[in-house]
């Protein structure tokens, strides 16, 4: 929009400028018209003085009565035409005057338009399959990934076969980090702003500085694997294996509660 209304606004000064070139131009003649006038009623009134000038020089008074009787008629017809051609003169000048809604643009416009938020529900009929793809990453590159987590700055995913966690820039184009894991990773979520929570089935869970991609925990939960996780707060979360959830405190490394599940 903001294009559009410059390229208008180029538009309309270019043609402006143009009027305005051709309007002096026109000014220029028309004063032009009126000096060569003046200048010919100068050369007409020096001629005269020339010749009197002469006669009085080199000729009698009766040759210089006769030349004065002479010019005398037409003396008072050019008195008349400087007279008339003063009366006509006028002051010129250009001026421009911008259109009304030019000159009340500041004081009238004072919002080019309205800006609203429209929400509404988004339903994903998943049934029938009709999710739109917007982007690919390819992680593994072709291979498993287990889990992963999608923040403002970054994508950070679990990759099972090469044991790894991997952090790529938040348009997925680049791989910027990973920290590789003694055990084949599973899930993965937030626990802060900076730490991580990975878990494995091999009765384990990490927790990782997300920056600066670096253990700052291990916690090994003996006789519990752990598959899927869910945090609760900064000091706890929720793990699942196939028959239970479970309750973890991360700065004791206890289970604090547990309940059975379905299997699934």
């Amino acid at each position: 929009m903001k294009t559009e209304i410059s390229k208008h606004i180029i538009r309309k000064e270019t043609a402006l400028k143009v009027k305005l070139i051709s309007s002096k131009k026109q000014v220029n003649l028309k004063l032009k018209d009126e000096v060569d006038i003046i200048s010919s009623y100068r050369i007409a009134v020096k001629n005269w003085k020339a010749l009197l000038d002469s006669v009085l020089e080199h000729g009698c008074e009766q040759q210089c009565l006769m030349k004065i009787n002479k010019i005398e008629p037409k003396i008072f017809e050019l008195e008349q035409e400087i007279d008339d051609s003063v009366k006509n003169i006028k002051s010129v000048s250009v001026v421009f005057s911008p259109s009304s809604p030019i000159a009340g643009f500041i004081n009238s416009i004072e919002t080019f338009g309205t800006i609203q938020v429209n929400e509404s529900a988004y339903i994903a009929n998943f049934r029938t399959g009709n999710i739109r793809i917007l982007k690919v990453i390819d992680v593994c590159h072709g291979r498993s990934s287990s889990s992963g987590t999608f923040l403002e700055n970054c994508l950070l995913f679990t990759t099972h076969q090469k044991k790894k966690v991997v952090k790529y820039s938040s348009d997925g184009k680049s791989l910027l980090s990973e920290l590789v894991l003694q055990c084949e990773p599973q899930d993965i979520a937030m626990l802060t702003l900076i730490q991580l929570a990975v878990s494995s089935s091999e009765n384990v869970v990490y927790i990782v500085d997300k920056d600066k991609m670096t253990f700052l925990q291990t916690l090994t939960l003996p006789e519990l694997p752990v598959y899927g996780l869910c945090v609760v707060n900064e000091d706890q979360f929720i793990t699942g294996s196939c028959f239970n959830l479970t309750w973890i405190n991360v700065s004791s490394e206890q289970k604090v509660n547990q309940r059975k599940a379905n299997g699934q």
